[in-house]
């Protein structure tokens, strides 16, 4: 979202892209509650929290032994399968978009009067009589006053906005009049300056900022060698005998569910499933986009023991996969209703150094989740299985297909300059053009 920073009110601008292929709650919302809900006892049946099973066909069946949004992992289908869903079920997909865009804007953006045509997404609980849209919850755009957002349909089918908005924090009056007495020029410069150091802490294009602020240190970026040959960050040597920056070649993060299929392939002596074989066959269980990590989640409070580690493997902590603590097993309450202390996963009161202990492993799981996240979406490599890129091939060979040959020249010429005529090798080489006739 990055602030236009000019001198007038802030203007903020933003595209959420929400990935529906990869997310569960789209697969959720296609599949719905299942035949046997009704047959749950103890609790209101929730389809969020009923157990399920998904197999790599994208039907939902029930299974006892296996959770679904409160798993880490929910079981998800292959990528191709996912495409099936979202094109087979438009309702599904919209229902996910709204909710997503609600979430976004509300929650993000900050805004607590939003609707979409007849759909009213976000309201005040109580009435107000302002002209400002934004609530006072933190977030990364405050003081907005209004917002829009038309939407941008996608080749796939998905679409997503183009959200700008107007924001009340800028220039007044007041600040006008003192400028003019203490200085414009300097006003200006102070104001502007304030203005990017608020955009700064809540936006930055960093894979290790997160990392950076709470203390993790974190590996380093990818970077490929054809980014360092394009950037021309090699460390070499420019024709004036400055010396280049240089940035090391890094491997690229690995999305965890082809990591382990490539561990699977090693262990049963086979090639693993790779481009169009892995969208087709490969189920997107652990991948990035697709995980609820427990370190999101109240109750794995004091379970969190690596930051990589998900509830759904099977050498997770047993607590994490488990059972879902309530409340009242996580908080111990006062006599007024407030919380005056938490409790580990054997019911016992975590001590300050038990807090601070599972804080830090908070703290080294979010970095991570938020490095892999940011590497992995930004690079965005999907030429085998992208649209874009399949339209693009196909209109090459069609291109190819329709010209058979080069197209006819209507003469010959060979332009030679001599030595006197050409001051220079390449102005020489330059000026030679021929042009051959195909009858």
């Amino acid at each position: 979202m990055p602030p236009i920073c000019s001198f007038a009110a802030r203007v903020p601008f933003n595209a959420p892209n929400f990935a529906d292929t990869y997310n569960p709650i789209a697969k959720l919302l296609h599949d719905g509650p299942s035949a046997d809900q009704h047959l749950g006892i103890g609790s209101a049946p929730q389809p969020a929290v009923a157990p399920q099973r998904s197999d790599a066909s994208g039907s939902g069946t029930r299974n006892h032994d296996e959770g679904f949004l409160t798993a880490a992992e929910p079981r998800m289908p292959p990528l191709r399968r996912m495409h099936e869903i979202v094109a087979a079920d438009p309702r599904a997909q919209a229902k996910f978009f709204l909710l997503m865009s609600e979430l976004h804007y509300r929650y993000n953006v900050g805004i607590e009067r939003l609707h979409i045509g007849r759909a009213t997404m976000a309201k005040p609980r109580c009435p107000v009589h302002d002209e400002c849209a934004t609530s006072l919850q933190p977030c990364v755009a405050p003081g907005t006053m209004d917002l829009q957002a038309p939407l941008e349909a996608q080749g796939r089918g998905f679409c997503h906005g183009h959200g700008k908005g107007h924001s009340c924090l800028g220039p007044t009056m007041r600040w006008l009049r003192r400028s003019i007495v203490s200085g414009f020029s300097s006003a200006v410069a102070a104001i502007r300056g304030a203005l990017l150091d608020t955009a700064s802490t809540v936006q930055y294009d960093a894979a290790r900022g997160p990392g950076r602020q709470l203390g993790i240190e974190l590996r380093a970026e990818p970077f490929t060698a054809r980014q360092q040959r394009q950037s021309r960050m090699d460390g070499g040597e420019d024709e004036d005998g400055t010396e280049r920056e240089y940035v090391a070649v890094e491997p690229r993060v690995v999305q965890p569910h082809l990591e382990r299929e490539v561990n699977r392939a090693a262990a049963e002596n086979r090639q693993p499933l790779s481009g169009s074989a892995a969208y087709h066959q490969l189920p997107l269980t652990g991948a990035f986009a697709s995980v609820f990590p427990p370190h999101r989640q109240m109750n794995s409070f004091g379970a969190l023991s690596d930051a990589i580690q998900l509830a759904g493997d099977c050498d997770a902590p047993a607590d994490v996969c488990a059972r879902q603590r309530r409340l009242s097993d996580l908080f111990t309450l006062s006599e007024d209703g407030s919380i005056s202390g938490v409790r580990k996963s054997d019911g016992t009161e975590a001590s300050n150094e038990d807090i601070a202990e599972d804080a830090h492993a908070w703290a080294v799981a979010f970095a991570n989740d938020s490095f892999n996240n940011h590497c992995c979406h930004h690079e965005h490599d999907c030429t085998e299985t992208c649209i874009k890129c399949a339209t693009q091939q196909l209109e090459a060979k069609q291109s190819l297909r329709s010209h058979t040959a080069p197209p006819a020249a209507s003469g010959f010429q060979d332009k030679d300059p001599g030595p006197e005529t050409a001051s220079s090798p390449w102005q020489a080489a330059g000026s030679r053009t021929s042009h051959r006739r195909h009858s």
